[in-house]
């Protein structure tokens, strides 16, 4: 049974390098609040623009900043 699990994680593993080695260079950003973003946080909330290519662009997602 150990000899399966380890042979299944080793190919796990092998298919992890293959598909992020296909990936190509990163694309977009992510910002990782935790639920603690307060409307009075202006920093953090023009950062999210600036990210997100200014107040100008176009947006495609439902939230809004305040």
């Amino acid at each position: 049974m150990l000899k399966k699990l380890g042979v299944a994680l080793a190919l796990a593993v092998c298919a992890g390098a293959v598909m992020a080695a296909d990936a190509g260079p990163p694309k977009g950003s992510l910002v990782i609040i935790g639920g603690g973003l307060r409307v009075n946080n202006a920093e953090v909330w023009e950062k999210i623009v600036a990210l997100a290519g200014g107040k100008g662009a176009r947006r495609s997602g439902s939230a809004r900043p305040p």
